[in-house]
């Protein structure tokens, strides 16, 4: 990266060749996986709006997703 730097330090891109810089290949699976992940969560926050749009007002409370995600604490 410091060669990028060094060549291109009197660009007027410089900001987005550090963009192009810090992005990573990622494998396929890995990629793949976090795809279907963000589908998943995605298909899920749909549902619950649904649910809350056609329940009866105050009986469905909005809990945030890292809180519907934890099982158990851990003193």
């Amino acid at each position: 990266m410091e060669h990028f730097v060094f060549v291109y330090h009197h660009s007027a891109d410089a900001a987005l060749m550090m963009c192009c810089c810090r992005h990573r290949h990622l494998p396929k699976p890995i990629y793949k996986a976090g795809k279907i992940r963000r589908a998943m969560i995605d298909a899920e926050s749909r549902k619950e709006e649904r649910r809350r749009a056609h329940s009866a007002p105050g009986s469905r409370t909005m809990q945030p997703f890292r809180k519907r995600r934890l099982i158990t604490e851990v003193e």
